[in-house]
Parts: C-alpha cells; structure tokens; sequence
C-alpha cells in the first residue's frame, strides 16, 4: 500500500508557462510537456495561455494558477474533477466573452462561462 501511494505522488508534476501560447503547444511550457491530470498547473506573469476546444473530462484532477492570463475567448472549454481548484491571483486574469467559453469543475454547470466577462483576480474557482 505504501509503494502504492509514493507511486502515486511520484506523478504529480508542476509545470509552468515559459510563454505565450496554446495550451496544448509543448513549447508554451517549461520543460516541453503539455499538462495532464494530476499536475499543478502554474500561468505565469506575463503569459498568455490560450485554450480552444475541449480540453480534460470531469476525472481529470489539476490545480490551477493564474498569474499571467487563460484566454478561452475562441470557445475554449475546460473540465476538471469536482475537487480540482482554480486561483487566479492578483494581476491574473481569466478571458472570456461568450457562452462558449467555460470552466466546469464536477458534473454540474459550469462555474465560469464567458457571458460573465473576464476575471481578474483575486478570485477563486472551485
């Protein structure tokens, strides 16, 4: 069982932005690797992450912080498990300008749509 757990913690990456880009670009992050489940996910200041399409499932566990921008404005969608989080600190910012856009966390409605226009932060999102 304990092999087990430190297996599992062993998997459990930070990855931060080195620039402005497309989320699913390798090059928008450090160390090449795109994030994936179970990461802690680190936008950086001044960077601009742009997310279009679907990205993630209600499984999928991150930890998010903003302290640059996640743009969703090109109907960017993302979904994350029921107990993932989402900061966005002082000077971040979180784009959107239409329904399109969301963040859903769990299987209920989304928690951000783009109707809602950005968010700076602080703000909290889980």
């Amino acid at each position: 069982m304990l092999l087990l757990l430190l297996s599992e913690g062993a998997l459990a990456r930070i990855i931060y932005s080195k620039g402005t880009g497309n989320w699913t670009a390798t090059g928008t992050w450090a160390g090449g690797v795109v994030p994936v489940s179970g990461d802690t996910v680190v936008i950086q200041t001044p960077h601009s992450v742009s997310v279009t399409g679907n990205l993630y499932s209600n499984s999928t566990y991150m930890f998010l912080v903003i302290l640059g921008k996640l743009d969703l404005t090109n109907n960017g969608k993302m979904s994350f498990n029921a107990t993932s989080n989402i900061i966005i600190e002082t000077g971040g910012q979180l784009l959107g300008n239409n329904n399109a856009d969301q963040i859903s966390i769990g299987t209920g409605s989304p928690e951000y749509n783009g109707s809602l226009n950005s968010i700076t932060g602080p703000s909290y999102i889980n």
